[in-house]
């Protein structure tokens, strides 16, 4: 890493490269249930008892489950309903972002707003993402793209960990808001890209963290397009670490290769939107 005037940069950049901080990838129940789905003779029920055995996790996913961003007109009120409604593989993918949420937490004040905001984003995009896929005539990347969407800023997460790492056993060091976004902004790409080759990530998944930013890309890969478009939606409604209102998705490259509409962009819009209120 080129040297640089920002202590804390610094200092970041040190520990990652030492001691870096504990990221567990999956929760035990989402690999259990990522286990059951490859089985050809699942049993909804197994699926439903597995999750229900955990009711304070339960009761989390059932509240993603009524969001805007999964939800249709009628509620639903039980792990049953979800998985009937939704499908097994949604209510898995459901899981799968739950149990990532307590992974974005930290003790610096800071930081924590940060982490907060960077959680929003990987939520928005992993929903996104999904969605575009469908409305792209690319239904059997919907759940490859929702899990590029959640894992595309991984890199990003690693980072602010490292920073309240830092900041925690070196409360000296100064630092702002906007030192911290520049941070991850400096260092996710090449972090993720390390991350999830050390946790041996399928290389759709891999493909996405690397070229999330590029300005050339693989225009012919609708994973990476969904969640490049999703990305792009979500800074513009300034759901995460940036907000740029004046940016115009519909005709970016992303759109036009997935062929996906201005009315598309804009009902899903309204769905971040309304998912965000939400969680807010």
């Amino acid at each position: 890493m080129a040297a640089t005037a920002n202590p804390l940069i610094e200092a970041v950049g040190n520990h990652l490269a030492g001691s870096r901080p504990d990221l567990p990838p999956f929760h035990p129940l989402a690999l259990r249930l990522q286990e059951m789905l490859r089985e050809d003779d699942y049993d909804i029920d197994d699926v439903v008892g597995l999750i229900s055995n955990d009711q304070a996790l339960a009761g989390e996913i059932l509240k993603v489950a009524n969001s805007p961003l999964f939800c249709g007109l009628n509620k639903v009120a039980t792990i049953q309903d979800a998985t009937i409604r939704l499908g097994s593989r949604e209510v898995t993918n459901l899981v799968m972002l739950t149990t990532q949420q307590k992974n974005y937490r930290a003790r610096h004040p800071l930081v924590a707003g940060q982490m907060y905001r960077l959680w929003k984003h990987a939520m928005s995009c992993a929903a996104g993402a999904r969605l575009l896929a469908g409305m792209s005539g690319h239904w059997e990347l919907e759940q490859e793209a929702f899990m590029g969407g959640l894992f595309h800023d991984i890199g990003k997460l690693l980072v602010l960990r490292a920073c309240d790492e830092v900041l925690a056993a070196s409360p000296e060091l100064e630092v702002s808001p906007q030192q911290i976004v520049e941070i991850a902004d400096e260092l996710h790409v090449e972090q993720g890209s390390l991350l999830m080759a050390q946790w041996n990530m399928p290389e759709p998944y891999q493909a996405v963290v690397r070229e999330h930013h590029l300005e050339e890309f693989d225009s012919r890969n609708r994973t990476l397009l969904a969640v490049r478009l999703a990305n792009l939606l979500c800074r513009k409604l300034g759901v995460g670490m940036h907000r740029e209102p004046l940016l115009d998705p519909s005709i970016s490259e992303e759109a036009l290769s997935l062929g996906v509409q201005q009315n598309d962009l804009d009902a899903l819009e309204s769905k971040i939107e309304d998912a965000m209120s939400m969680v807010a």
